[in-house]
């Protein structure tokens, strides 16, 4: 049998998932929800708070799914996961954080400019040389960042080893599509 302070924890702890569901949690905390017609309006702060150890484990893993898809010949998945950590790095520059002195901005906007920018022109132009070019410069650069910022024991390599090995990588779009429409499977 359930005390009332079990029961009224339980009660708490639905309303703060419920919540958090919904979209009301920001940076950990029940965020000022402002009701209109047919919609709810959080207020949001101003700085945006985030982990970066995280953000870099998204690129990491993004990082991974881009190599097999440019591997593989996949420029629609490789443009996809281009385009995801681009979100993922473009958080990380709102937040402005600073390591160890380093402007970290800076740093992945140089990225963008540069070195992912030439994956993605590689991707488009099915140059796998190019593209292996690009992305073992972007790992150098990986690399150097994490040695400025006094973590060079993360180490940023070409994988070895699928990310997910349920993924088709070489997966053809046209002849998919032609078995959707056809009623094929």
């Amino acid at each position: 049998m359930h005390t009332h302070r079990t029961i009224a924890i339980m009660s708490l702890l639905l309303s703060f998932l419920a919540l958090a569901a919904a979209g009301h949690v920001v940076s950990g905390r029940i965020a000022d929800a402002q009701p209109s017609a047919d919609r709810v309006v959080i207020q949001v702060p101003a700085e945006v708070e985030i982990e970066l150890g995280d953000e870099m484990h998204k690129l990491g893993r993004r990082m991974g799914v881009l190599w097999y898809a440019g591997q593989a010949g996949n420029t629609e998945l490789g443009m996809y996961e281009l385009h995801e950590m681009l979100e993922v790095i473009n958080t990380i520059v709102e937040a402005d954080p600073v390591e160890n002195g380093v402007q970290l901005a800076g740093v992945l906007n140089g990225l963008k400019q540069t070195q992912l920018l030439a994956v993605g022109a590689a991707l488009e132009t099915h140059d796998k040389a190019a593209f292996e070019a690009a992305y073992q410069d972007t790992v150098a650069t990986c690399n150097g960042c994490h040695q400025s910022v006094k973590h060079a024991f993360i180490k940023i390599q070409v994988p070895t080893t699928p990310p997910a090995g349920n993924r088709a990588w070489d997966f053809d779009n046209k002849k998919a599509l032609a078995i959707l429409t056809s009623g094929e499977r």
